[in-house]
């Protein structure tokens, strides 16, 4: 029995198999900016959940910044 490859099928339809190909490209391509908009929402993700733990236990504003989160004037002092 003959089997009908990939070869083959690309030899009988060249045009065919060149759009499988560019649109097996696109669909990569898609695939990896899709995963790639997943991985930075999950550090987003990741990252807001350490800073509200590191808020909740050691509260806020720490001591060297103001209650926006900009740091603190420092303090003259007469010598």
């Amino acid at each position: 029995m003959d089997t009908y490859t990939i070869l083959k099928f690309a030899n009988d339809h060249p045009a065919m198999a060149f759009l499988l190909i560019c649109v097996g490209f696109m669909l990569s391509w898609l695939a990896a900016a899709l995963l790639e908009d997943f991985l930075n929402i999950f550090r987003s993700l990741v990252v807001r959940l350490y800073r509200v733990i590191m808020v909740a236990l050691r509260g806020w504003p720490p001591a060297h910044l103001d209650a926006d989160g900009d740091w603190k004037p420092e303090q003259k002092t007469d010598s």
